[in-house]
């Protein structure tokens, strides 16, 4: 009994029990992924557009938030800042779908970026 409460435990801290995880999304590898555009939308929120295809079942399957609460907001942000000033790296979105269908800026929320240079 211990043992099994002990693998269940185990298994949800890896989020393989956590539905929240569950949604966590690797994006197409983009050659190059390329930011369109950026939008401050208040004090805690970014809303970041990439190429089409980058981020499907997000917001025109490009984007989506990049909340300033997120841990790795300030890599993240140097991360898109060095793809604009490069004009594009090959890499990936990594993504969480929170809102899915809705049509909407906030479909999906931006969690890191997995950068691949040649």
């Amino acid at each position: 009994m211990i043992k099994k409460g002990l693998l269940t435990l185990g298994l949800f801290c890896l989020g393989i029990l956590n539905p929240a995880y569950a949604a966590r999304t690797q994006g197409p590898l983009m050659s190059p992924l390329k930011v369109e555009k950026t939008y401050l939308t208040d004090s805690s929120t970014m809303y970041v557009s990439f190429q089409a295809g980058s981020m499907p079942d997000c917001y025109t399957n490009r984007g989506g938030y990049l909340w300033k609460s997120n841990p790795n907001f300030d890599e993240i942000y140097a991360q898109l800042l060095t793809i604009i000033a490069t004009n594009g790296i090959r890499g990936h979105v990594i993504f969480d779908t929170v809102n899915p269908g809705a049509g909407s800026w906030s479909d999906c929320n931006i969690v890191g970026i997995h950068l691949l240079p040649q």
